[in-house]
């Protein structure tokens, strides 16, 4: 950071105008969806329930008040602008199912079992809610952070449609690109096309483009930390007062939200949110550094309260069940979750000898007894692209480019701290933070559990294309163009994915809704007995299906026996496929 880059910053807040409605509209959008999450977590905790218009009501109302307050030359404009992002991401992630296999299987589960009445604040167990013997999927959902479900529950709620329950990482997307950009022009004086790449790019990572259409939570995971960061360091540097404000508010936030996100957001939330921390009080903040300090505890303590407090209380351990041990009391419940995802030359491997060998590998799914194919940074081909039809590729997770791109990024680094002595040193302090934080996972291998990750790059071209020498302005540039073509191809290869299998399953389902009856079995993707019910099809759940050849649901392992109208018995053309 340069003394030019901080005089920049002096421009008070409301004389943008452009950037101010861009502010407005990020504050407003994860306004949104932490006011609806602290709204249901309250209710919860009081045990008191509201008709879920007027939570929606109490969340969109806070929202569009924290954006008409940002921009207030511009309130309509902002208000209209917040309003209508919403209601498009609400409706997108409504209209497309969910074909994920966790997604289904897991998070959409716990989401359902929300609206049937679990009541996970309050202490209720799933076996207490649950019609069957608790499953080791019940014991892991009562042991898990929930804001993402308890905020998709409230959407689904608010909507009549589970699938809306998605809509929670495309609010967060669409908050993390606009509060980037906001901060990056009004706090350290970027261009405004400058300013966009370096937030689409930063917001739209590849683990965020690759679960978007699914209820995974490692996208949300990348948003909540790049908010919490963002915002913590332009709390740090921003010279004007209401900004200031502002971003402290939402950096401890976005930590609280981070911690609640997966059990990984502990970790990260507590290490990063004190090196923000530690910024802030080098820098002579001492109010961003209070706040941040009170928002990771606040977090941890207070939202945080299950599972990590309760898990603390009864099984002496924050993150249980990870350190504990499976149902069988003999495989810790960490290496049964893990060994049979890894490729088989992982196994026995230390945490740096797989992740370079992640990162350095041919982009796919495998899991043992299939191998890891290593290859040359900058070889490309179509069919490491379509492994991202996958939400969770564990291969080189970041991309194809993202080899290359990462090594081009270090060169340039070199370049910076030799050209740029305190620009270059402090964009390594910051990817060395972000490494570290990466490091601290023994299972940094597979992408989507340190999105972080992706920051690194992202970081040091930013650093040299805000320089004034063309050279670094070019090559950061370059990276920058990498960066984008490796997210593009992706995207389009998720976008084709989400699609085309969200309309086959749709059409078989819309096809079943015309049978006289359906035998189900759902195994453990009872999730789709909500999917069955929204499109109207006659199904009962039985122990034996009752045909000789039953059918199964398109990109879900859930067998049926169906009955055609007036043909007693006769099964559906499905089954025989």
């Amino acid at each position: 950071m340069n003394t030019m880059d901080v005089q920049r910053s002096r421009i008070p807040l409301r004389s943008w105008s452009h950037t101010s409605v861009v502010a407005a509209v990020g504050v407003g959008t994860f306004s949104f969806v932490s006011i609806l999450y602290a709204c249901k977590w309250i209710l919860l905790a009081i045990n008191v329930s509201l008709p879920p218009s007027v939570v929606g009501a109490i969340a969109l109302t806070s929202a569009l008040i924290a954006a008409s307050s940002i921009a207030r030359e511009r309130a309509l404009v902002s208000m209209l602008s917040t309003a209508a992002l919403i209601a498009t991401a609400i409706t997108i992630d409504a209209r497309q199912v969910d074909t994920s296999f966790d997604g289904q299987m897991y998070h959409q589960e716990a989401m359902l079992r929300l609206l049937e009445g679990w009541n996970p604040i309050s202490g209720d167990q799933l076996r207490a809610v649950a019609a069957e013997q608790t499953t080791r999927i019940d014991f892991l959902l009562e042991h898990f952070p929930k804001f993402p479900w308890i905020t998709g529950a409230a959407l689904a709620e608010l909507t009549g449609t589970l699938e809306a329950g998605k809509a929670v990482q495309s609010l967060l997307l669409v908050a993390a690109a606009f509060l980037c950009c906001a901060v990056a022009r009004m706090v350290f004086g970027v261009p405004v096309a400058t300013s966009w790449w370096l937030s689409v790019l930063a917001a739209g990572s590849p683990i965020v483009v690759a679960q978007l259409g699914s209820a995974y939570v490692d996208g949300i995971t990348s948003l909540v930390l790049l908010i919490a960061l963002i915002a913590g360091i332009g709390a740090v540097f921003s010279t004007d007062s209401v900004l200031t404000g502002l971003l402290a508010t939402i950096a401890p936030t976005a930590l609280a939200l981070l911690v609640n996100t997966k059990l990984t957001g502990l970790i990260y939330g507590v290490g990063l949110g004190g090196s923000l921390v530690v910024l802030a009080l080098v820098y002579a903040r001492p109010i961003p550094a209070i706040v941040l300090a009170v928002g990771i505890v606040w977090g941890i303590v207070a939202f945080g309260f299950d599972p990590y407090v309760r898990n603390t209380l009864r099984y002496g351990s924050p993150v249980y069940p990870v350190t504990a041990y499976s149902f069988s009391g003999v495989t810790p419940i960490e290496e049964s979750l893990i060994v049979d995802q890894l490729p088989g030359d992982f196994v026995g491997e230390d945490r740096f000898s797989k992740l370079g060998a992640s990162l350095f590998g041919r982009s796919e799914n495998v899991h043992r007894p299939l191998v890891s194919a290593p290859k040359w940074p900058w070889k490309v081909t179509r069919e490491e692209f379509e492994a991202f039809r996958d939400p969770d590729v564990r291969i080189a997770g970041f991309g194809p480019l993202f080899a290359l791109i990462l090594c081009s990024a270090l060169v340039l680094n070199a370049g910076l701290l030799l050209q740029h002595r305190r620009v270059g040193g402090m964009v390594a302090l910051m990817s060395f933070v972000l490494l570290t934080s990466t490091l601290v996972n023994p299972e940094a291998w597979w992408a989507r559990y340190v999105p972080q990750l992706w920051f690194i790059p992202l970081v040091i071209a930013a650093g040299a294309v805000t320089r004034h020498s063309s050279f670094f302005r070019w090559v950061g540039g370059a990276v920058l163009m990498l960066m984008t073509v490796n997210v593009a191809g992706i995207a389009w290869l998720r976008f084709l994915h989400v699609r085309d299998a969200g309309a086959l399953q749709q059409t078989q389902l819309e096809r079943l809704a015309d049978s006289a009856s359906v035998a189900v079995q759902f195994g453990q993707f009872r999730s789709l007995r909500a999917r069955l019910r929204y499109y109207g099809v006659p199904f009962h759940e039985v122990a034996e299906l009752p045909c000789r050849v039953p059918g199964e649901i398109f990109y879900a392992p859930v067998n049926y026996c169906a009955t055609a109208k007036g043909e007693g018995g006769i099964p559906l053309p499905e089954q025989s496929r």
